[in-house]
């Protein structure tokens, strides 16, 4: 038993078509494949650092402790 709002035998007139089509108006822009793959690897290592609570809070007054701290999960975030 089918429900009968999903019938395409309706008799509903459909949306007419458009002359318009934005995808043939729009220029193809060429992808660098390399450069995208980098950089989503910088984005998603700064997304994983904001995720850490004391980088976040930034507990650490001293710029070296919190440079310390910064390269420690870096490389805790490298060797995963």
């Amino acid at each position: 038993m089918a429900d009968n709002g999903y019938d395409t035998g309706s008799g509903q007139p459909s949306a007419p078509e458009s002359s318009f089509s934005a995808s043939k108006n729009r220029p193809q822009r060429r992808i660098d494949r390399d450069l995208h793959r980098d950089r989503t690897k910088v984005e998603r290592f700064f997304s994983r650092l904001r995720q850490s609570h004391h980088l976040a809070i930034r507990y650490d007054k001293l710029a070296s402790s919190f440079l310390g701290l910064l390269h420690f999960i870096s490389a805790l975030f490298w060797l995963r």
